[in-house]
């Protein structure tokens, strides 16, 4: 089985009924990159940081859109608090991003994010697959990410897709928790 083996064409992943869908990451889209690691960690980037990260050479990003409400993939968050009045967006809405970046024939994964009502949902595999193939379209033979010691399902995932372990951080996170690198030959 090749490497490439690894990665679902993009197409089939966008052409299968209540799927998700792609969209290239734009300075436009900061505020809602931001946001959604707002959610996701407990040091989040900012804004600005996205918007940086955007115009940087080399950098790159996915957001990640599912069909939420009755029929869709993506089971909708129950909100805390009151509820709001009137109908709630049914249709595709954004469960996730991923930032990289490549440096000559290296490719790194700067930060994957997936909202909670979607994780394991398959958001966080199609976010990484469209990062693979962007990697290799600007000519990267290889791809590093840090992962959580203790983030199983994300660990699971990078497994599935031909990542191994080459070394580890320790107390990389500020909650004093250690990081695998993990590296994907292309």
């Amino acid at each position: 089985m090749t490497q490439d083996s690894f990665i679902t064409p993009l197409e089939s992943a966008v052409s299968t009924p209540g799927a998700f869908t792609l969209t290239p990451v734009h300075v436009a889209h900061a505020r809602l990159l931001a946001a959604t690691h707002h959610i996701c960690f407990t040091e989040p980037w900012t804004e600005q940081a996205f918007a940086e990260l955007c115009l940087s050479p080399g950098c790159f990003g996915f957001i990640v859109e599912g069909m939420t409400g009755s029929g869709g993939n993506v089971p909708r968050r129950q909100p805390v608090g009151p509820q709001p009045v009137g109908p709630q967006p049914v249709g595709p809405q954004p469960v996730g991003m991923v930032m990289a970046r490549v440096a000559a024939d290296e490719a790194e994964i700067l930060t994957i994010a997936v909202l909670p009502p979607a994780r394991r949902s398959g958001a966080g595999k199609i976010l990484m697959q469209a990062a693979l193939r962007e990697a290799m379209a600007r000519g990267a033979h290889s791809m590093f990410l840090e992962a959580a010691v203790t983030n199983d399902a994300a660990l699971k995932m990078y497994y599935s897709l031909a990542f191994t372990s080459v070394g580890r951080r320790k107390a990389y996170y500020a909650n004093g928790i250690d990081a695998l690198v993990l590296r994907r030959e292309m």
